[in-house]
Order: C-alpha cells, then sequence, then structure tokens
C-alpha cells in the first residue's frame, strides 16, 4: 500500500483516496481544540479501524533507526524524541509520531512515552 492513501473495499472493488495525512490529522486536531467529549467520540468511532494503543511511561514507541509500520496520533499525555542520547523535541497531544516510517525511511529518533501517554 501506498503511504497518504487509504485503500476501501467498496461493493467488490477497492478504491483509494489520496490524502495528505498531516493536513488531515492537523485539521483533526483543530476540529477537537476545545472539545474533549467530542475528541472521545471520535476515538470511539476510530477504534472501528485503527487500535488504540496505551503506552506506560518510559517506554520506547518508536526506536531510533528501526523500520516500522505505524504512525500514531498522540491523543493525550506527552513524549520525548532522542536521536542518540539528545533529547531534540517534546511532543504533545495532537502532534503526529512516525511520519517518516510510512514513507518506507527508518525512524530518525527513538519517541519515549512520557506523562499520560
Amino acid at each position: 500500500m501506498v503511504p497518504g492513501v487509504i485503500v476501501t473495499p467498496l461493493g467488490g472493488k477497492s478504491h483509494a483516496i489520496g490524502i495528505d495525512i498531516l493536513k488531515f490529522f492537523n485539521a483533526i486536531r483543530a476540529m477537537f481544540k476545545n472539545d474533549e467529549e467530542g475528541m472521545n467520540e471520535f476515538l470511539g468511532e476510530m477504534e472501528k479501524y485503527a487500535s488504540v494503543r496505551y503506552f506506560s511511561e518510559d517506554t520506547e514507541i518508536i526506536s531510533e533507526g528501526e523500520p516500522g509500520s505505524e504512525l500514531f496520533f498522540l491523543v493525550n499525555g506527552t513524549a520525548e524524541v532522542k536521536t542518540g542520547e539528545k533529547s531534540v523535541a517534546n511532543l504533545k497531544a495532537g502532534n503526529i509520531i512516525g511520519e517518516n516510517i510510512i514513507l518506507g525511511k527508518n525512524a530518525n529518533g527513538t519517541v519515549i512515552a512520557k506523562k499520560g501517554s
């Protein structure tokens, strides 16, 4: 499957819808910015198509240099991005994790779950 394309079976045929993943998730984040109840309802619907994963504090979500196959949308909590031993970014709810991986590249940093992820 090509990154950025959703393939949906419809009437026995596959249909592809090209999307800009970053714009898509930024639109979702903006839509629910101040609506926790709406976000929870949205997540309930998403569970039909994707799995919700919970990470304990200090658990690696993505490991630097490793291939992967998942894109994560950080719903709550925080995460830290490291390259080597150096902390290079702190992520919060609404950030996307793993966008390089779905483009066929290895992870360019390690992402570690922090509080409430």
